[in-house]
């Protein structure tokens, strides 16, 4: 009993609570790390390629087509060097490629609060954006996706916040800072579109020296960002003009990425097909217009443009990388609250208009963190792949060709197996030739192929012994979509 009054006096402290909070949300997401969502496209497609990285130190995508010797270059080569150190130290696993990307959005998380607390907002404020930030299901969903966003977003945050709060005003901090973006650059190459926000630092300026001092440190930090890119691009493709040419013409020739990017459809279809983000992206372009309104009253418009302009440009381009600017739309949300609440002169119905907006975001937030968490509970079983990882290794031979479903994936590799993903590959299945294909399609149907099992352990259960409330579930968590039910096909020998 005496543990829990330490405890109960330890987060009375408001300051204590936040961290607290942070040690808590930290916990629910290691414990989760395995269950959280099965592995998916991109997430087994970056772990592939990191497998095999650290087998041959070169940047091989062998899960789409493994007759295919050139190197895989829209991503740098940061996040598999990080994930070959963590094969070496762990061995390779689903836990092992999502650690990185979960740890390094923990600290990005971290270096969130002590944005605010650099900013002078409430401690009660910060707890309240917190508490904002771990119920925004996408947060969680990010940290779980084994993807390398949250590393490239750690490097150009750490900078950003080196950059902005540290004291010092020296050629090796912004040079340092630009090596941090250019890692993250070298990451994930869509984290670059956050940089023409840095453009706006000068603009801020009061007077005309200021102005050029700030224009020299970002100078600096440029040249430090130019010189680790250009080891890349030079000791891979040469020169700039193959770098480029590279990149315009990686599209084409990957027709099985961007299916889900923002090329297709509209900016407004795009937004409304994901209405939760409306009520955070309102509050965040309000906060923007408040922000300008009261602090830069003497700044020329032109400065609120160029700000829309750029968050604007941020959504069209990354509107399926929400994430990406996470912290940052919370800072400039909580930072704008904080003004109108303790220093602004601004009448009580704006800064209780402004509450109540924090509020409903937050209902919104909690609403749909419940739904994924409700999703978990019901597929925990399909989560978990005991009976599934059973039945492949009595059906599927130790060291065969498989060309199956992504989630899969580890199954397969465990078993030593040649693996080629489905739907999206580059190779037939005349010229793969797999041994073995696991696949959702009932249907499916091929001369060389028999049927040899199936992995739906439910699916002969009589409706009449489903409860009214698992039937519920199943219905909400579109349960189909997230088993790990799929048929096994065996090539005639």
């Amino acid at each position: 009993m005496k543990y829990f009054n330490k405890l109960f006096v330890f987060i009375s402290n408001p300051n204590n609570t936040i961290w607290f909070v942070f040690a808590l949300f930290s916990i629910f997401t290691l414990l989760t790390i395995k269950i959280y969502r099965l592995p998916w496209f991109d997430e087994v497609f970056l772990a592939d390629v990191s497998l095999n990285y650290h087998k041959e130190g070169l940047i091989l995508r062998y899960i789409h087509n493994p007759f295919e010797l050139e190197e895989e270059l829209a991503w740098g080569p940061v996040y598999f060097i990080i994930n070959s150190w963590v094969i070496s130290l762990f061995n390779f696993g689903i836990w092992q490629m999502r650690i990185v990307n979960l740890l390094l959005g923990l600290f990005v998380l971290y270096l969130t609060i002590k944005t605010f607390q650099k900013l002078n907002i409430s401690t009660n404020l910060i707890l309240w954006g917190l508490l904002l930030i771990i119920t925004d299901s996408e947060l969680s969903f990010s940290l779980h996706s084994g993807r390398m966003d949250m590393v490239a977003l750690f490097f150009l945050f750490l900078a950003v916040y080196i950059f902005f709060f540290s004291t010092i005003r020296s050629l090796p901090k912004f040079l340092f800072c630009g090596i941090l973006i250019g890692l993250g650059g070298l990451t994930a190459t869509r984290i670059l579109t956050l940089l023409p926000l840095l453009i706006l630092f000068p603009l801020s300026s009061r007077n005309w020296k200021e102005m050029q001092n700030k224009f020299l440190d970002l100078i600096i930090t440029f040249i430090g960002f130019i010189s680790i890119y250009s080891i890349w691009i030079y000791s891979k493709f040469g020169g700039i003009n193959n770098y480029l040419e590279y990149f315009f013409t990686y599209g084409s020739n990957r027709p099985y990425l961007g299916k889900g990017s923002l090329v297709n459809g509209s900016f407004i279809e795009r937004f409304f097909r994901n209405p939760r983000y409306i009520p955070i992206f309102i509050l965040f372009y309000f906060s923007i217009y408040l922000y300008l309104r009261y602090e830069f009253k003497k700044t020329s418009p032109i400065v609120f443009f160029i700000i829309l302009l750029c968050c604007s440009f941020i959504g069209i381009i990354g509107w399926g990388y929400y994430f990406l600017i996470l912290p940052f739309v919370y800072i400039v949300v909580l930072y704008t609250y904080h003004k109108i609440k303790y220093v602004w002169n601004t009448n009580k119905y704006l800064v209780i208009s402004y509450k109540w907006l924090l509020i409903f975001v937050f209902i919104i937030n909690v609403c749909f963190l419940s739904y994924h968490i409700l999703k978990i509970y019901v597929t925990y079983n399909d989560l978990t792949n005991s009976n599934t990882k059973e039945i492949i290794s009595r059906k599927v031979e130790c060291g065969s060709k498989v060309l199956a479903d992504y989630r899969y994936y580890y199954i397969c590799k465990k078993l030593n197996c040649q693996f080629v993903g489905l739907p999206y590959n580059d190779v037939s299945i005349e010229e793969y030739s797999p041994d073995f294909i696991i696949t959702k399609e009932l249907t499916f149907s091929h001369p060389d192929y028999k049927y040899v099992g199936d992995l739906d352990y439910d699916r002969w259960k009589p409706a009449s012994s489903i409860g009214i409330i698992d039937k519920a579930l199943n219905l909400i968590s579109n349960r189909k979509k997230y088993s790990t039910n799929a048929f096994i096909f065996e090539k005639v020998k």
